[in-house]
């Protein structure tokens, strides 16, 4: 592999490097390799291109991208990404295109996908291309230039399915090529290698990952798409609106914990062999900064690029600026390059196609994913065997409040807390433990007041008692009836009435 800071000088250094014939690739055909770059070139400067004309973020305009490259094969044109916008586009209102930006980061492998249409001059009365249904019928060269209005439903197996088409593209590729499992990946390989601003802003991140076996890096990388719902500008949102990555939402803390356990080699097995027994490099990417905050507060060394996770289309209605685009562009750069992934079962195209980038250059890759539960033992987050993609299924437990359960006592990280403005309270969180801390102390408090005011001390019972002693002399009110007088009494004052 290619040593980091060393970019190709020279095509055949970069096909070298990031194209075919690749590890995890079925052999191409010769005419792929050799033939056809000189065919695009040649189709390129005639002006008989097919313009890739797909408005959509960038985990979407990946997935489509070699259903791209296998129409232009069945239109005999040659792949560009400029698109001629024109007026009722889809998603052509959003002023973040990726077919403007994406020469910038990426450079062709084996052909130049770049140029804009002044440099075809045929391709200004350029037909109309549209996907209406799920599978394209028959394709016959065309002679005239195209623009291929693709939309989500474009998948290889839309341009695979017809038996003429196949039948083409299977001479074209080379049978066991187009038949491979994983013919997405592969084509993008043919397709992409870094530009030199990608390369740039690679080797200028902090805690960049090391370089292991087959170009790939000795690293982790942790995708979390929490959903449309954290991104823009909008206010509105319902809050079960575009919510993915549930296990993450409902537990920070142990998905941490998972990531944390995936980086340690398993002592013994084909992983420790290949990072010769060292921990991986925790990456993780996001589209919500608090979950950038809580890694950086719970490990010193984890790549994190800056800036601030921005979505071409979500986040707001202008173009977004290079910082945003160099963040964008490189976590997913990040993702399809490094050894392990883990991610979520609801997840999204954008780690979907990093992954199958990666397993192209280094089958021996592997994959977690997350589901909806989470449990308490992080063990099932060991490394999986080379190439392997495990489901990670915990089971829910009740709540436990441990307060040991924030240190962390793993080899690969320093102890630390995970400070979550807004995790949810659940599971073994320290928000958990510092709440009912708190509670217990206001509770004793109220208590201790209580006791205090209805208990008297010494002094106020013995003030007490005095003041019930003098209470107990008879006293004549106004309220008490006279008494009556006595008998002799009675008898005199008779006798002095008679007198």
């Amino acid at each position: 592999g290619r040593a980091d800071g060393a970019f190709p000088a020279n095509t055949s250094d970069v096909t070298a490097t990031w194209g075919l014939p690749a590890r995890g690739c079925p052999a191409p055909s010769l005419e792929l390799l050799s033939a056809y770059p000189r065919q695009h070139a040649l189709l390129r400067a005639q002006g008989r291109v097919m313009q890739y004309c797909y408005h959509a973020p960038l985990g979407n305009y990946m997935e489509a991208l070699p259903t791209a490259f296998l129409l232009s094969l069945l239109l005999d044109l040659a792949l560009v990404v400029h698109c001629d916008v024109r007026k009722g586009d889809h998603m052509a209102q959003f002023k973040t295109r990726m077919g403007d930006i994406f020469p910038r980061y990426f450079a062709g492998s084996h052909i130049d996908l770049g140029g804009s249409s002044a440099f075809y001059p045929l391709a200004a009365n350029a037909t109309d291309l549209r996907q209406d249904s799920e599978m394209f019928g028959e394709l016959a060269p065309s002679l005239t230039a195209v623009r291929a209005l693709l939309n989500i439903r474009a998948q290889t197996g839309s341009a695979l399915g017809n038996p003429a088409n196949r039948r083409r593209l299977r001479e074209a590729l080379g049978a066991k090529f187009a038949d491979g499992p994983n013919l997405d990946g592969c084509l993008l390989r043919y397709l992409l290698a870094p530009a030199p601003r990608l390369v740039s802003i690679f080797e200028r991140l902090s805690n960049r990952p090391a370089e292991g076996a087959g170009g790939s890096l000795s690293a982790v990388a942790m995708h979390v798409r929490l959903g449309d719902r954290f991104l823009g500008t909008r206010t509105d949102r319902r809050p079960d609106e575009d919510s993915r990555s549930v296990a993450y939402q409902r537990d920070p803390l142990r998905v941490m914990r998972c990531l944390l356990r995936s980086l340690q080699p398993v002592g013994g097995g084909a992983g420790a062999v290949w990072d010769r027994g060292v921990c991986l490099r925790a990456v993780v990417i996001s589209d919500s900064g608090w979950v950038e905050k809580c890694a950086q507060r719970l490990m010193k060394k984890v790549a994190i690029t800056p800036g601030v996770a921005l979505h071409p289309h979500k986040s707001a209605g202008r173009k977004l600026a290079d910082v945003a685009l160099d963040k964008l562009m490189l976590d997913w750069w990040l993702l399809a390059r490094s050894r392990g992934l883990l991610t979520f079962v609801d997840g999204s195209s954008f780690s979907r196609m990093a992954a199958r980038f990666r397993d192209a250059g280094d089958p021996g890759g592997w994959r977690l994913q997350i589901g909806r539960e989470l449990g308490d033992d992080p063990n099932v987050c060991a490394q999986p065997r080379p190439g392997e993609t495990r489901l990670v299924e915990w089971t829910d437990s009740p709540l436990r409040l441990r307060f040991c359960a924030a240190a962390f006592k793993l080899s690969c990280t320093d102890a630390g807390l995970c400070a979550l403005v807004r995790a949810p309270l659940t599971g073994e969180g320290p928000l958990a433990a510092l709440l009912t801390a708190c509670l217990l102390v206001f509770a004793l408090a109220v208590g201790w007041a209580l006791h205090r005011w209805l208990t008297p001390s010494s002094g106020e019972r013995a003030a007490r008692r005095r003041g019930g002693e003098a209470r107990h002399v008879p006293l004549r009110t106004s309220e008490q009836p006279p008494h009556e007088p006595s008998d002799e009494l009675s008898h005199i004052m008779r006798h002095a009435d008679d007198d």
